[in-house]
Protein backbone atom coordinates (compact mmCIF):
# COMPACT_ATOMS: atom_id res chain seq x y z
CA UNK A 1 0.00 0.00 0.00
CA UNK A 2 2.81 2.39 0.81
CA UNK A 3 3.91 2.05 -2.83
CA UNK A 4 0.79 3.61 -4.31
CA UNK A 5 -0.96 5.63 -1.61
CA UNK A 6 1.52 8.52 -1.81
CA UNK A 7 1.72 8.59 -5.60
CA UNK A 8 -1.81 9.35 -6.66
CA UNK A 9 -5.48 9.60 -5.79
CA UNK A 10 -6.98 6.65 -3.97
CA UNK A 11 -10.62 5.77 -4.64
CA UNK A 12 -12.24 2.80 -2.96
CA UNK A 13 -14.79 0.91 -5.02
CA UNK A 14 -16.84 -2.21 -4.37
CA UNK A 15 -15.94 -4.09 -7.55
CA UNK A 16 -12.89 -5.87 -8.85
CA UNK A 17 -14.15 -5.77 -12.46
CA UNK A 18 -11.88 -3.53 -14.49
CA UNK A 19 -14.72 -2.60 -16.88
CA UNK A 20 -16.85 -1.29 -14.00
CA UNK A 21 -13.89 0.52 -12.45
CA UNK A 22 -13.18 2.21 -15.80
CA UNK A 23 -16.76 3.50 -15.99
CA UNK A 24 -16.45 5.00 -12.51
CA UNK A 25 -12.93 6.37 -12.99
CA UNK A 26 -12.09 6.64 -16.71
CA UNK A 27 -8.72 8.32 -16.03
CA UNK A 28 -7.53 5.70 -13.53
CA UNK A 29 -4.12 4.21 -14.19
CA UNK A 30 -4.36 1.11 -12.01
CA UNK A 31 -6.69 -1.01 -9.94
CA UNK A 32 -5.46 -2.82 -6.84
CA UNK A 33 -7.56 -5.80 -5.82
CA UNK A 34 -7.31 -7.26 -2.34
CA UNK A 35 -8.55 -10.73 -1.46
CA UNK A 36 -11.92 -11.21 0.21
CA UNK A 37 -11.32 -12.30 3.78
CA UNK A 38 -13.65 -14.42 5.87
CA UNK A 39 -14.37 -13.24 9.44
CA UNK A 40 -12.25 -16.02 10.94
CA UNK A 41 -9.28 -14.88 8.82
CA UNK A 42 -9.65 -11.34 10.18
CA UNK A 43 -9.64 -12.68 13.75
CA UNK A 44 -6.51 -14.76 13.09
CA UNK A 45 -4.75 -11.76 11.50
CA UNK A 46 -5.62 -9.58 14.50
CA UNK A 47 -4.39 -12.22 16.96
CA UNK A 48 -1.12 -12.50 15.03
CA UNK A 49 -0.59 -8.73 14.89
CA UNK A 50 -0.97 -8.60 11.11
CA UNK A 51 -1.99 -5.16 9.86
CA UNK A 52 -4.37 -4.98 6.91
CA UNK A 53 -5.06 -1.85 4.84
CA UNK A 54 -8.03 0.21 6.04
CA UNK A 55 -11.36 -1.13 4.80
CA UNK A 56 -10.01 -4.57 3.91
CA UNK A 57 -11.40 -6.19 7.05
CA UNK A 58 -14.77 -4.48 6.75
CA UNK A 59 -17.82 -6.73 6.67
CA UNK A 60 -21.37 -5.69 5.90
CA UNK A 61 -23.73 -6.63 8.71
CA UNK A 62 -27.32 -6.75 7.56
CA UNK A 63 -29.86 -5.68 10.12
CA UNK A 64 -27.34 -3.90 12.34
CA UNK A 65 -28.74 -1.66 15.04
CA UNK A 66 -27.41 1.89 15.08
CA UNK A 67 -27.78 4.58 17.76
CA UNK A 68 -29.21 2.05 20.16
CA UNK A 69 -28.24 3.98 23.31
CA UNK A 70 -29.21 1.12 25.62
CA UNK A 71 -27.71 1.73 29.08
CA UNK A 72 -24.41 -0.15 29.43
CA UNK A 73 -25.02 -0.77 33.12
CA UNK A 74 -27.79 -3.17 32.09
CA UNK A 75 -25.09 -5.55 30.85
CA UNK A 76 -23.17 -5.63 34.13
CA UNK A 77 -23.36 -8.58 36.47
CA UNK A 78 -26.07 -7.71 38.95
CA UNK A 79 -27.61 -11.04 39.92
CA UNK A 80 -30.12 -11.08 37.07
CA UNK A 81 -30.15 -14.12 34.80
CA UNK A 82 -29.50 -13.80 31.08
CA UNK A 83 -33.18 -14.53 30.44
CA UNK A 84 -34.15 -11.64 32.76
CA UNK A 85 -31.72 -9.29 31.02
CA UNK A 86 -33.01 -10.33 27.60
CA UNK A 87 -36.61 -9.77 28.72
CA UNK A 88 -35.71 -6.30 30.01
CA UNK A 89 -34.02 -5.49 26.67
CA UNK A 90 -37.04 -6.80 24.77
CA UNK A 91 -39.37 -4.55 26.77
CA UNK A 92 -37.04 -1.57 26.17
CA UNK A 93 -37.09 -2.21 22.39
CA UNK A 94 -40.87 -2.65 22.41
CA UNK A 95 -41.18 0.71 24.18
CA UNK A 96 -39.06 2.40 21.51
CA UNK A 97 -41.20 0.80 18.80
CA UNK A 98 -44.42 1.92 20.50
CA UNK A 99 -43.05 5.49 20.72
CA UNK A 100 -42.22 5.37 16.97
CA UNK A 101 -38.52 5.84 17.73
CA UNK A 102 -37.27 3.02 15.50
CA UNK A 103 -36.73 3.43 11.75
CA UNK A 104 -35.96 0.60 9.35
CA UNK A 105 -34.17 1.21 6.06
CA UNK A 106 -34.57 -1.71 3.65
CA UNK A 107 -32.31 -0.30 0.95
CA UNK A 108 -28.59 0.46 0.89
CA UNK A 109 -27.95 4.16 1.37
CA UNK A 110 -25.35 6.65 0.19
CA UNK A 111 -24.44 9.69 2.29
CA UNK A 112 -23.04 12.68 0.43
CA UNK A 113 -22.32 14.94 3.39
CA UNK A 114 -19.19 13.33 4.82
Amino acid sequence: MDTYKKRGALNRISTDALSQARRLYPDALAIVVFPHYQPVEIVVAARNGIHLPPGISRHIIKGRAMRLHYPLEEFRENGESLDEKNEKLKRWIQGRMKEKRVRYYAEPSYLFDE
